[in-house]
């Protein structure tokens, strides 16, 4: 059976692995499959580290091929993946000029007991932060929900012992109902 066709055991991947180098040539110098944390390829050459040991790896793109880790689909709960794309919510001390940004987690760690993803934003930063930090990517019908959630909460009367007239505001709203701002 060739390289190419060998199944990659994710499961023996170390968690911060986000490829896989597959030998085409099984050999001392290129074992059949190599777990990376990150590489790079240019010309014919692919540099990449070690998932394992963290050593600088380097062949010809004819020795190997790059397979990049399969991403689970990620519910919220827990860290995100390694590889998944989901937002951070970046409106804190560190970042204080952002709300939820989009990030793509780049591998897992522990400090002191506690769990937490590391990741690199698509505008250039990066950072580590804990599972309550994270969730994924809000679907078009999610944020129109929101966005309704929002205008209806707006639009709420309060009466004079503090109930609203929700059920007034939520059929104003699907009618068309927009305040408009002078």
């Amino acid at each position: 059976m060739s390289n190419q066709m060998k199944e990659i055991d994710w499961r023996e991947a170390p968690g911060c692995a986000v490829a896989a180098l597959v030998a085409t040539t099984d050999n001392v110098h290129y074992p059949s499959v190599e777990f990376v944390t990150g590489y790079h390829a240019y010309g014919c050459m692919i540099r990449a580290t070690s998932a394992v040991d963290g050593r600088s790896l380097s062949a010809p793109s004819d020795c190997w091929f790059l397979v990049d880790r399969p991403v689970s689909p990620w519910t919220g709960d827990d860290l995100p993946p390694v590889g998944t794309v989901c937002e951070f919510k970046a409106g804190h001390s560190q970042f204080p000029e952002l709300s939820w940004t989009e990030v793509r987690i780049v591998s897992h760690d522990s400090q002191g007991g506690r769990d937490f993803a590391v990741f690199a934003s698509m505008s250039g930063y990066g950072g580590c932060c804990n599972p309550a930090d994270f969730r994924p990517i809000r679907t078009p019908e999610q944020i129109a929900a929101e966005e309704r959630e929002s205008h209806i909460n707006g639009m709420l009367c309060h009466d004079a012992l503090g109930g609203t007239r929700r059920g007034l505001a939520e059929a104003l709203y699907d009618a068309g109902y927009r305040k408009v701002t002078p």
